[in-house]
């Protein structure tokens, strides 16, 4: 792995948490909205893969990553 890969990792779970904070804020509003529902659990698993291979191959990102 490489820098450049690294921060194109950084930058993919960077975009993926902003998505899901988007959607949060809308189910703020719309509590019910299935695709909505839905979108979130995407964006979630997404991140939280994203997440692990990051922490895996260069150390953790938050503090409850820590061992």
């Amino acid at each position: 792995m490489n820098d450049s890969s690294q921060k194109q990792l950084k930058r993919f779970i960077d975009e993926v948490s902003f998505a899901m904070g988007d959607v949060i804020l809308f189910l703020d509003t719309h509590p019910c909205d299935e695709e909505a529902l839905k979108c979130y659990e995407e964006y979630r698993k997404m991140r939280e893969e994203a997440m692990e291979e990051y922490t895996k191959n260069y150390g953790p990102l938050l503090n409850d990553q820590v061992p």
